[in-house]
């Protein structure tokens, strides 16, 4: 008769089992992420050649906190090969996203700033009444309505004790626009886009000392001049929509650039500050992000949380102007945040 030496079967503690299991699959969760936010990275590089790698080059922020999560847990893991990636991914996209965090210029002293507001206004907005009541409350100085409808301007016109100077271009569209102030209007042209037929806006304003005047007075001069120009090209959305904005924001460039006058340059550009398109606009036009050293501050969509949103609202200024403070507006039923933006000319 044979014996049979019975070894008891040591068993795994459930415990053991389920953390085992979470391990494996957030490792192989963050090996994953890894592959994709390098491949997208890498092909958000050739945006300048192609419309689809444009549109991944908006998501910089997006990349970088994946990246940062996806190094934290690979290093827990002790996958020091991916994690390596991972913060070579990490760093390369907060390299592209560093300006807006710490680019803020020197500040100079000013006697005297002026505020602005842009906003895309949402042509379908059912409740304007919110947009009225913000205005009527932050009463800045320059106030730029994008998507303006023939509707909306007729309910501006409660509000043109407060900006009895202004240009507007309303339309049924997503295109209407309008430029409303409380400093006087010295010159204004309208900018029509050769291939989109799309209207913008260029506006020469009086800086008057008290920051209210007439007509007569803003024909001075000695008068200090702001050059505001108010665009609104259209969205990326095929290779033909993405050359017709290209088309539209070289335009502007040339006209910010051949400005004599301090440019201010507002408006819901359909690019983030992270494409070639908007590069090469700052840099024909000699301007600078307004936004640089305040943070990301997206824009768009606000149906989303914040961290999927992407900043496609600007304000652009010349060396001479020096922005103290800039920050998304509240929320006034828009797909859009307003934006704000205070400032003042170098003295």
């Amino acid at each position: 008769m044979i014996e049979v030496d019975h070894q008891p079967v040591e068993r795994i503690p459930r415990g053991t089992r389920i953390r085992t299991w979470l391990t494996n699959r957030l490792k192989a969760l963050a090996e994953i992420a890894v592959v994709l936010l390098g491949l997208v990275t890498v092909a958000s590089f050739f945006a300048r050649w192609h419309h689809l790698a444009e549109l991944l080059v908006h998501f910089r922020v997006q990349y970088f906190i994946g990246a940062v999560a996806a190094a934290i847990v690979l290093m827990a893991l002790r996958q020091r090969g991916l994690a390596t990636l991972a913060i070579l991914i990490l760093a390369i996209n907060g390299w592209e996203v560093l300006p807006r965090l710490v680019g803020r210029p020197a500040m100079t002293w000013s006697s005297r700033t002026y505020t602005a507001l842009v906003a895309n206004v949402y042509s379908n907005n059912p409740d304007t009444g919110i947009l009225l009541s913000t205005v009527q409350e932050s009463e800045p100085d320059i106030l730029v309505l994008l998507e303006l409808t023939p509707q909306l301007a007729d309910q501006m016109r409660q509000l043109h004790d407060l900006y009895p100077h202004r240009v507007a271009r309303p339309r049924d569209d997503n295109f209407g626009i309008g430029l409303y102030s409380r400093l006087p209007i010295s010159d204004y042209a309208v900018q029509i886009s050769n291939k989109t037929q799309i209207d913008s806006l260029s506006v020469t304003l009086s800086l008057t000392e008290e920051g209210q005047g007439s007509p007569d007075e803003s024909m001075n001069d000695n008068t200090p001049k702001l050059h505001v120009i108010a665009t609104h090209p259209p969205p990326p959305g095929s290779s033909t929509q993405t050359e017709d904005r290209n088309a539209d924001l070289e335009k502007i460039a040339t006209l910010a650039a051949d400005s004599t006058d301090p440019v201010l340059l507002l408006g819901d550009l359909n690019t983030t500050p992270w494409s070639p398109a908007f590069k090469d606009l700052i840099s024909t036009a000699n301007l600078r992000d307004g936004a640089n050293g305040f943070g990301v501050q997206p824009t768009w969509p606000m149906q989303i949380p914040w961290l999927f949103r992407i900043p496609i609202d600007h304000t652009l200024v010349s060396e001479s102007i020096q922005v103290i403070n800039r920050k998304p507006g509240p929320d006034i039923g828009s797909d859009h945040s307003p934006v704000w933006i205070e400032f003042h000319l170098a003295e």
